[in-house]
């Protein structure tokens, strides 16, 4: 067994350090760095508890090789196997000051005879009652070590075994090179980008130049191309956050800031079931198929079936068809399909009258489950508390508000004469002499680094009212 768990760690230790350069060319460096700061956080603060180290390991494969190819990961997983299993603890021979005990060992029980008896002589053991409790008390820690563990050993197995069956189309992955009718953003300026569908032998013209969709094949996401006339452009990966600010309005959206506070406060993990009623443009339903991915899924209901169609569309074109399921249903006036009750991680309502469909919600959730309700007028939130009061509990409103700022380097003028200068600032060579009032006055230009409100700032968008469902004793 030892000879065993030498080899199946070996082999771990040559994989990684034969992978190391590759996952740093891969970008994948932060993910390692990660691992290793999760390592010491789980392992040496819990002084290393064997649940912890279980949990780095599944960590560990969740964020370093999983986007390694099949084959590399079985070849993991086997040798994990394999030096969890050489770990186990073997069943030993009872020793007392070096003496074994009849029962315990599979040798010649002669031998044992003989070193009970002498164990006997030397007053080692005193009675057979003492013997026996020692005996009992040897039983119960092995297989309280044993169980400590395989415990942890089954846990491993499981959640890699869990990682290696989940459909490949369903992991949300932007490592790959572009090709084929794959969507990409192509970002002209900060305040111009455009979703365009890669085909072999179409062309984008804009006042750049003429793009050839042939140069963009095989090149990865983040790439910058250029035009006939040498103007450029960035290929960048449709991710969440880009597709908001790119995807057709068919009705009002939640952007960045309501969005990442959603999903934070519904506490949406990967593996989640939630439903949403509501689809719109799809904006929030984006990100809650990426937020759920790869085990997780996102049931949304819209009772427009134009806007449910080109939502279906939208997802399909985004790769995330298989983690979202668009149905066409008035949730105000028929709640949510029974199929759901009590499966329901989280519920997110974006209606005209959310409290009709607050009821149906509360069937949906499970035990402790969160509900929220996107609401744009103040009067819709105070109806939509009074009902949840009946079985929610926790409930809160939120507003969120983001500014942003525009950072910039400028040159400012600055006058010899004044003494307000900041400190550390350098005055740049070149000098003017002011040409009005003839008094002589030098006057310089520094460079510094100016931060102003952004003109493009938004108000208020809505409101956010959560609430979590009472659990039932």
């Amino acid at each position: 067994m030892v000879s065993l768990s030498l080899i199946s760690l070996s082999v771990l230790l040559l994989f990684i350090i034969s992978h190391f350069r590759l996952l740093i060319l891969k970008g994948s460096s932060r993910a390692l760095s990660s691992v290793v700061a999760y390592w010491f956080e789980r392992v040496l603060i819990e002084e290393g508890s064997l649940r912890a180290l279980s949990s780095v390991v599944v960590y560990w494969f969740e964020r370093v090789l999983i986007e390694e190819p099949f084959y590399q990961r079985i070849l993991v997983c086997a040798a994990l196997s394999l030096f969890c299993f050489a770990s186990l603890p073997q069943r030993k021979p009872l020793s007392l000051s070096g003496r074994s005990l009849p029962g315990f060992h599979s040798g010649d029980r002669e031998v044992a005879r003989i070193e009970e008896t002498r164990s006997l002589m030397v007053g080692v053991i005193s009675s057979s009652r003492d013997v026996e409790e020692k005996r009992e008390e040897e039983k119960t820690r092995e297989v309280r070590d044993g169980r400590e563990l395989f415990l942890p050993t089954l846990y491993i197995a499981y959640k890699i075994l869990m990682m290696l069956a989940v459909d490949p189309s369903k992991k949300i992955s932007f490592n790959r090179c572009i090709g084929d009718g794959d969507l990409v953003i192509v970002y002209e300026r900060h305040d111009n980008m455009k979703a365009v569908k890669v085909c072999e032998n179409s062309v984008l013209q804009n006042r750049f130049g003429v793009f050839k969709h042939s140069d963009w094949i095989g090149k990865p996401f983040g790439s910058k191309v250029l035009s006939n006339k040498g103007g450029f452009v960035y290929l960048l990966a449709p991710t969440p956050e880009l597709w908001t600010l790119v995807l057709s309005h068919r009705t009002q959206i939640l952007y960045i800031a309501d969005i990442s506070f959603v999903i934070m406060y519904l506490e949406i993990v990967p593996g989640c079931l939630v439903l949403e009623s509501g689809t719109g443009s799809g904006s929030l339903t984006t990100s809650l198929a990426r937020a759920v991915a790869p085990t997780g899924h996102v049931y949304t209901f819209d009772f427009h079936e134009q806007r449910a169609v080109s939502a279906r569309e939208d997802f399909e074109r985004t790769g995330l068809s298989s983690l979202v399921t668009v149905g066409v249903r008035d949730i105000q006036g028929e709640g949510f399909p029974d199929d759901f009750c009590g499966k329901a991680d989280s519920v997110f309502l974006d209606l005209p009258q959310p409290w009709l469909a607050i009821p149906s919600a509360g069937k949906m959730l499970k035990q402790d489950g969160i509900l929220c309700s996107f609401s744009p007028c103040i009067e819709q939130v105070q109806r939509s508390c009074e009902t949840l009061r009946a079985n929610f509990t926790d409930v809160r409103t939120f507003e969120v508000l983001l500014r942003m700022y525009e950072v910039r380097e400028g040159k400012m003028e600055n006058s010899q004469a004044d003494e307000s200068v900041p400190i550390g600032s350098h005055r740049c060579k070149r000098r003017q002499r002011s040409s009005e009032g003839g008094n002589g006055m030098e006057i310089s230009s520094s460079p510094t680094v100016m931060a102003r409100p952004s003109s493009e700032a938004r108000g208020h968008t809505g409101y956010l009212t959560f609430a979590r469902l009472i659990c039932l004793s």
